[in-house]
């Protein structure tokens, strides 16, 4: 059995983030585009869709994190199944049929967000059962999270190199193809690394009852990481209209994404330090505190402002690194202070969810009071509308984010219970 220690164990394991990261930017962004013109679906129609299956997708989270720790026994049929899965639903969404139409686009989302979320758990709770010591686990997380922000990078970038050579279909195939390899290559690796690790059934008991005392103490550590999650979600979904409406930088907006990704990457050994000196809890106050105080910046900003804006992105990319790798590690450790590593796939299920619970919450909550405002994406907008935006991007996550904080000083972080 390789120890938590080695190089070579880590990127093994955490290789596997790189192309489910692929589950998230082409998948919610492209592809409904992708269907809208390539097949000439409705919009109207393409939207509802959507929005139902990620509902459908979010609640589905906590049953994929039931299968996990109910069949430790059947890892690795799980294992092979979540990836076939992600496999196929991705390459049929961009390779459709003749004829295709809704019902196409909606089993191909189906089947590739159940495999990348069973991917994504599995992954997690993997993680989580590898060591109990602090230390290990955030290299561990580390090196998860590292391979996942840069599969992301690749996930954004490469559709626009592509779209500047090829036919949108063609350039979608492409990225399709990108992922089998990418994918077949390092779960590969990952699961050479599961053969290593000593997974009996008599390692991770199964529980057969509803993980009621897991829920309980917990329920200080999840509020306290949705209101966060929340926090970070609203100037995601409204990335697209500051960087073009506001700032009328849009031309920017890929280099705006790739500065952000490439710092929370970049700075993930500074937090690896923090937490080892001062604690978990005390890495993600300071994480908080950074990103509250860099975004502030938002609201001092002005039209073709780009170097003030690229200095934020810097900064609060800085924080985002600390947001990817001290959760999971706070959650972990506790999951072995307190015996809970049967119910780590529904732990880690919960974190799937809430993350995907603020970004459909924050869509909804941004874009109706941008609507009451008479904000309109892609036009000139009065005055007022523009500062709507401004206060939506900048102000709101600030006070959401200062809560969470609030929130982490009160219930200590890594005291969870």
């Amino acid at each position: 059995m390789l120890p938590s220690n080695s190089l070579k164990a880590r990127l093994q394991y955490g290789i596997l983030a790189l192309p489910i990261a692929f589950g998230g930017i082409p998948l919610y962004l492209y592809a409904p585009d992708f269907y809208a013109t390539e097949i000439g679906l409705s919009l109207a129609t393409l939207g509802s869709v959507l929005l139902a299956l990620r509902l459908f997708d979010a609640i589905s989270d906590p049953l994929w994190g039931w299968i996990t720790d109910h069949f430790p026994d059947r890892r690795s049929l799980v294992l092979h199944m979540s990836f076939g899965a992600y496999l196929f639903g991705f390459v049929a969404l961009f390779n459709p049929i003749s004829g295709a139409g809704i019902a196409w686009f909606s089993m191909a989302i189906l089947l590739s967000t159940a495999g990348y979320s069973l991917l994504a758990i599995q992954l997690n709770s993997l993680g989580a059962a590898w060591s109990s010591d602090e230390q290990e686990l955030v290299q561990i997380n580390g090196a998860r999270e590292a391979f996942g922000l840069l599969g992301l990078i690749i996930a954004a970038i490469t559709p626009a190199i592509l779209l500047n050579y090829f036919s949108k279909g063609t350039a979608f195939s492409l990225v399709a193809a990108t992922l089998v390899i990418l994918l077949s290559i390092s779960y590969a690796a990952f699961y050479r690394w599961v053969l290593h690790r000593d997974l009996k059934p008599s390692n991770l008991v199964k529980h057969r009852t509803i993980p009621r005392r897991l829920l309980r103490s917990t329920k200080a550590f999840f509020a306290i990481y949705g209101v966060s999650a929340l926090a970070s979600a609203c100037p995601a979904v409204l990335i697209v209209f500051f960087v073009r409406d506001y700032l009328t930088l849009e031309v920017w907006t890929g280099l705006f994404l790739i500065l952000y990704f490439v710092s929370g990457i970049i700075f993930i050994p500074l937090w690896k330090n923090v937490a080892r000196l001062y604690g978990t809890s005390f890495s993600w106050g300071c994480s908080m505190c950074l990103a509250i105080v860099s975004f502030s910046g938002v609201l001092a900003l002005s039209p073709g402002d780009f170097w003030g804006f690229a200095a934020i992105c810097l900064l609060s990319g800085m924080a985002f690194g600390a947001e990817l790798i001290i959760p999971p590690t706070i959650l972990a450790k506790y999951l072995h202070q307190n015996a809970e590593l049967a119910n780590a796939g529904i732990a880690y299920s919960l974190i799937a969810l809430l993350s995907k619970l603020a970004l459909a919450l924050s869509a909804g909550l941004m874009f109706w009071i941008l609507e009451l405002n008479q904000f309109t994406p892609g036009i000139q907008n009065m005055e007022s509308a523009q500062l709507s935006l401004l206060y939506c991007y900048g102000l709101v996550p600030l006070i959401i984010k200062s809560i969470a904080l609030i929130m982490l000083v009160i219930f200590r972080g890594n005291k969870i219970n």
